[in-house]
């Protein structure tokens, strides 16, 4: 019960913070004149992937480590997806210092 609580919760902060993204994009094009994704949305979507991937792929490792039933089933998928798990976990305090002011409040609504 408590597991379903917390996810209700969690999926209401997305769409809260779903609605400010589209909010500030539509801000954005707007400023730059037109209604198609600019550069610099594609450039942050970009990099948001980068981030998740790269913290999903280090978690796959470390359940491979806690798991290690799995790590040669992992490992061969992930050379055939021509991808590595990384070797430090991905630093979201380095993330931070490259918010945009008035930002670092909706990370840590979201549990960042």
């Amino acid at each position: 019960m408590q597991v379903q609580q917390e996810l209700e919760q969690q999926r209401q902060k997305l769409e809260r913070v779903a609605g400010k993204v589209q909010g500030a994009s539509e801000e954005h094009r707007n400023v730059k004149g037109g209604d198609q994704q600019t550069v610099e949305e594609t450039v942050f979507r970009t990099e948001a992937l980068r981030d998740t991937s790269n913290s999903v792929l280090y978690t796959l490792g470390q359940l491979s480590r806690e798991f290690p039933e799995i790590t040669d089933a992992l490992n061969k998928m992930l050379q055939k997806a021509e991808l590595q798990v990384p070797s430090r976990p991905p630093s979201r305090i380095a993330h931070a210092a490259e918010l945009p002011e008035g930002a670092e409040g909706e990370m840590q609504e979201l549990g960042y």
